[in-house]
């Protein structure tokens, strides 16, 4: 599953804006509360297509204004982690002393985000990959009210191969948050995850508890339903998993030239070769 798509529907299913990010405990008095929002609304929330670029013109502008404080530098660093550029990320988090982390956790959550992105990039040995399950462990357990937060941490550990880290992460939030629509973001994350890892059957279960909080936007997306597909074949379902991606090219025609779909028709195809009787 690629990042993007997978960061973008914590941010829109979760109901989300950048804004939202932020740990609870922060002043409500913040002068750069109003304009951190207006900014959000504007260039991510009520964008069809979300303006990171536009939105990190806005904020950078906003510099003085915000004092340059811990917590500017962290939705800084945040743009730029979206922005897919780790190191300006990094970067922009170098001056906040240990001191001032303490009492900013996003600037925790950011650097972890960061560096587990730069690991991506460069490749990781294996304990630097379990490091970085660590530090997620640690921030969740430290921020447990923070569901955006450790989502984005289980997506990132998702994209780095980590399922079962991923997967420990997503079930967190959902004990927490419940099954509702405001979920369904990350319960449509954990589907995928259970797919990665070949838990067929918890993925078929939990796709069809969460396809009914929003059919029509999950019934549309490639990964989901390619997810969705896969597990079915592999439980016996082929009919089921033939007309689960007839169903996503019928909505969206252009998914028939994606890679991502050739390969589950592909294994789908190969499992009703393989399977005399197919169980539905």
């Amino acid at each position: 599953m690629r990042r993007w798509q997978q960061l973008m529907v914590v941010l829109l299913f979760v109901g989300s804006t950048l804004h939202s990010q932020m740990p609870l405990a922060l002043e409500a008095n913040d002068s750069c509360e109003a304009q951190w929002e207006d900014l959000s609304k504007e260039y991510v929330h009520q964008s069809p297509s979300a303006d990171y670029g536009a939105a990190l013109r806005a904020w950078k502008g906003l510099e003085s204004t915000c004092d340059n404080s811990p917590r500017y530098r962290a939705r800084l660093a945040l743009i730029y982690f979206y922005l897919d550029q780790p190191k300006a990320s990094k970067e922009a988090l170098a001056t906040v002393s240990r001191e001032e982390e303490e009492g900013e956790p996003l600037v925790t959550l950011v650097r972890i985000l960061a560096d587990a992105a730069l690991l991506r990039e460069s490749g990781a040995s294996q304990g630097e990959l379990e490091e970085i399950e660590e530090r997620l462990r640690a921030y969740a357990l430290k921020n447990p009210r923070d569901a955006v937060g450790v989502t984005l941490l289980g997506d990132v550990l998702n994209d780095l191969g980590r399922y079962e880290a991923a997967a420990q992460a997503y079930v967190a939030v959902i004990k927490a948050m419940g099954m509702s629509a405001r979920s369904v973001g990350v319960m449509r994350n954990l589907t995928i995850t259970y797919e990665q890892m070949a838990r067929h059957e918890d993925a078929y279960r939990l796709a069809g508890e969460v396809i009914s909080y929003d059919r029509a936007g999950l019934t549309s997306d490639l990964y989901f339903m390619c997810a969705v597909a896969r597990a079915q074949a592999s439980l016996g379902r082929v009919k089921g998993a033939r007309d689960t991606l007839t169903l996503l090219a019928n909505k969206n025609a252009e998914v028939r030239e994606h890679p991502d779909f050739k390969a589950a028709v592909a294994f789908v195809k190969e499992k009703m070769r393989t399977t005399a009787v197919p169980v539905e």
